[in-house]
C-alpha cells in the first residue's frame, strides 16, 4: 500500500472526501493577471454599452413625453384663446348694436347732445373687462361722440377701411387691419357697423378701438412659453390681425403669415395642425389651429420646436451626468473588486461576478423607475393644474357672459323680457359657482354640495331683501361634477319660484332649504316657505312656465322624481335622486 499516493488518488477520484478531520480541498490555481483585465475590459465595455443604449433609450422616451406635453399645451391653449375670442367678438357685436340704437335715436342738433352720448358711451365701456376707445362718425367721417377725453373734434376717418366699406354697404361687425392710432400711435385692432336710419339710410359709423397691448397682456397672463407665438388671422383677407409676440417693425405684413398656414387656412377645415418655418426669425414650429364658429377669424398656437428641444435637454443633462459618474464609478469598484478576487478560487469569483452583475442591473432598473414614476408624477401635477386652470377661465367666461347680459338688461324696461334676462343672469351664476368650487380645491372630479349650494341661498338672499329668510339644513354631501351642475339649477330654479310666488312684496315669509339623505344612495332636496301658495285647483306640475320645465327637465337629468305639495300653511318642493348616476 502506496501511503504516499494516497492524496493525489483521493484528489482525483473523491475530491470531497476527508483526510483525517479536515475536508480535502484542491489547490487553487492563480487566474493570470492578463485574463484578469481582459476579463474586466470585457464586463467593462458590455455594462458601457449597455448603460448607454439604456440612456438614448431613455433619452428618445423623454423627448417623446415632452413633445407630446408640448403638443398637448398648445392644442389646449389654442381652445381656450377661441373661446375668448369668441366672447370678445359677441360682446363687442352687442356693445356696437347697442352703440348704433343710440346714435340713431339722438338728435344731434339738439343742445347737448354729445355731451349725453359721451357721457353714455362711458358707461358702456366701464361695463367691459378690456378698456375700449368708443367713438361715433358722421357720415363724413368726422367725429361726432367719443368715450376719449381730450379727444379732437377735428378728428376724421373717411379715409379708414372700416369706415368705408360701411359707407359703401351694410357690413355687420368689421374687424379691421392692424392699425396706429390717430390719438396717440399705439398698435390697435378697429372693430366697427354701420348705423342705419329707420328708412334704410345711412346715418354714420359706430367703431372701438382695442389696444393691441392689452391683448397681448390678456395672453401673456396663460403663460406662454418661450418662443411660442400666438395669432389671429382674417380667414377672408388672410391677413395678420393680431400676434404675440408683436411684429417687428421691418417686418411687413404679406411675410408674417407664412405660406404653408395660409393655404391650410384657406382650406376652411375647422382646425388641425401645421408644421411651418417662420420668415419673421426663422423658428421651425408647430402649430394647432382653430377657426371661429361665426366669424371668418382663425386663432393659431404655434411652439417652437428648438424650444421644445431645448426644455428637453435642460431636463435630460442631469440623467447623462449621473450616466457618466455610474460608469467611471462601476470602472473603479470593479477594478478594486477583481484586483480582490485574484486571490480567491475561480469559482467563488465567477459566483461573485455574476452578484455583483445582478445587483448593478436591480440599482439600474430601479434608479430608472424612480426617475419615470417622477415623470409620470410630474404630468399628473401639470394636468391637474391646466384642469383648475380650465376651470378658472370657464369661471371667469361665464362671468362675463352674465355681464354681457346684465348689460342687456340695463336698456330694457321692467317686464317680462328683463326678467327672462335676469333669470338668466341667475342660471349662469349658478353654473359659475360650481366651476368656482372646481377651481378653488384640489381638483377630484367632486364638488361638496353643502358648500355651493349655501352659496346660491346667500346669493338669493341679497337679491330678495330682508322680507325674506332663506335657511339652509343639511349635511355634508359630494356629488360628481355632472350631477353638481344639473341640482345646482334645479335649486336656482326653485328658490327662484318662491321669491317670486311666495315672498311678495309687503308679504314676509321663510324659505327653507334641505338637502339630506333619504335612504341607501338617495338623497333629497327640499325647497319649503309660507308664504302664499298657488291658486286654488291649480296644479303646478301641469303649468308651461320655463322655470318648472327646467325643473322637471333637471329631475330626469338625475334620474330622479320631482313633486309639489301645496296647502294653506305653504308649498313645498321635493326632488328625490340617487347619489350616483345609474
Amino acid at each position: 500500500m502506496n501511503v504516499a499516493g494516497l492524496p493525489s488518488r483521493v484528489a482525483k477520484d473523491a475530491p470531497e472526501a476527508h483526510y483525517g478531520s479536515q475536508p480535502f480541498r484542491p489547490p487553487l490555481t492563480p487566474v493570470p493577471e492578463r485574463i484578469i483585465f481582459r476579463r474586466f475590459a470585457t464586463a467593462l465595455a458590455s455594462s458601457m454599452i449597455l448603460l448607454f443604449a439604456m440612456l438614448g433609450l431613455g433619452a428618445w422616451w423623454t423627448y417623446y413625453l415632452a413633445q407630446d406635453e408640448a403638443r398637448t399645451v398648445a392644442k389646449g391653449m389654442t381652445r381656450l384663446v377661441v373661446s375668448q375670442v369668441e366672447r370678445l367678438l359677441d360682446a363687442s357685436d352687442l356693445m356696437l348694436e347697442q352703440m348704433a340704437d343710440v346714435a340713431a335715436a339722438t338728435d344731434w342738433a339738439a343742445a347737448g347732445a354729445r355731451a349725453q352720448v359721451d357721457e353714455r358711451l362711458d358707461r358702456l365701456r366701464g361695463a367691459l373687462p378690456i378698456s375700449f376707445r368708443l367713438f361715433v362718425w358722421a357720415p363724413d367721417g368726422s367725429l361726432r361722440a367719443t368715450s376719449v377725453q381730450d379727444a379732437s373734434p377735428a378728428l376724421s376717418v373717411s379715409e379708414r377701411d372700416y369706415f368705408r366699406v360701411q359707407v359703401e354697404a351694410d357690413a355687420g361687425l368689421y374687424v379691421s387691419e392692424p392699425l396706429q392710432s390717430k390719438i396717440d400711435g399705439t398698435p390697435i385692432v378697429i372693430f366697427s357697423r354701420g348705423v342705419t336710419a329707420p328708412d334704410g339710410g345711412f346715418l354714420g359709423v359706430v367703431s372701438f378701438s382695442v389696444d393691441s397691448r392689452e391683448i397681448a397682456q390678456l395672453y401673456n397672463s396663460l403663460g406662454l412659453p418661450e418662443r411660442w407665438v400666438f395669432a389671429w388671422i382674417h380667414e377672408a383677407r388672410r391677413s395678420l390681425l393680431f400676434r404675440e409676440p408683436a411684429l417687428p417693425q421691418d417686418v411687413p405684413l404679406d411675410k408674417a403669415i407664412p405660406s404653408t398656414v395660409a393655404a391650410r387656412i384657406a382650406l376652411s377645415e375647422p382646425e388641425g395642425w401645421i408644421s411651418y418655418r417662420s420668415e419673421v426669425d426663422g423658428e421651425q414650429r408647430t402649430a394647432f389651429f382653430a377657426t371661429l364658429a361665426k366669424y371668418p377669424i382663425s386663432v393659431f398656437v404655434g411652439m417652437s420646436e428648438a424650444a421644445v428641444r431645448d426644455q428637453w435637454l435642460k431636463r435630460s443633462v442631469a440623467y447623462f451626468f449621473t450616466g457618466l459618474v455610474a460608469v467611471a464609478a462601476f470602472g473603479v469598484a470593479g477594478f478594486f473588486a477583481l484586483r480582490w478576487a485574484r486571490a480567491e478560487d475561480e469559482r467563488r469569483t465567477v459566483l461573485a461576478g455574476a452578484n455583483a452583475e445582478l445587483e448593478r442591473r436591480v440599482r439600474e432598473r430601479t434608479a430608472e423607475l424612480t426617475d419615470l414614476l417622477a415623470e409620470r408624477d410630474a404630468l399628473i401635477r401639470h394636468k391637474d393644474t391646466l384642469i383648475q386652470e380650465v376651470n378658472h377661465r370657464v369661471k371667469n367666461s361665464l362671468q362675463q357672459v352674465a355681464a354681457m347680459l346684465t348689460l342687456q338688461a340695463m336698456d330694457l324696461p321692467p317686464g317680462q323680457t328683463r326678467e327672462a334676462i335676469d333669470d338668466a343672469c341667475a342660471r349662469v351664476n349658478a353654473v359659475g359657482t360650481v366651476h368656482a368650487r372646481l377651481y378653488e380645491s384640489d381638483f377630484t372630479g367632486v364638488v361638496e354640495a353643502q358648500a355651493y349650494l349655501r352659496e346660491l341661498c346667500n346669493y338669493f338672499q341679497v337679491a330678495a331683501g330682508p322680507a325674506c329668510s332663506i335657511t339652509l339644513t343639511g349635511e355634508p354631501v359630494e356629488l360628481p361634477l355632472a350631477r353638481a351642475a344639473p341640482l345646482a339649477l334645479a335649486l336656482n330654479e326653485l328658490l327662484t319660484n318662491a321669491i317670486k310666488h311666495a315672498c311678495r312684496p309687503g308679504n314676509a315669509c321663510q324659505v327653507r332649504v334641505s338637502l339630506a339623505a333619504t335612504g341607501e344612495g338617495m338623497l333629497q332636496l327640499t325647497v319649503e316657505n309660507d308664504g302664499t301658495g298657488p291658486a286654488a285647483g291649480s296644479d303646478p306640475l301641469k303649468t308651461r312656465s320655463l322655470g318648472m320645465r327646467l325643473i322637471q327637465t333637471f329631475a330626469r337629468q338625475l334620474g330622479g322624481e320631482f313633486a309639489i305639495m301645496t296647502g294653506t300653511a305653504g308649498t313645498r318642493a321635493e326632488m328625490t335622486f340617487p347619489r350616483e348616476a345609474a
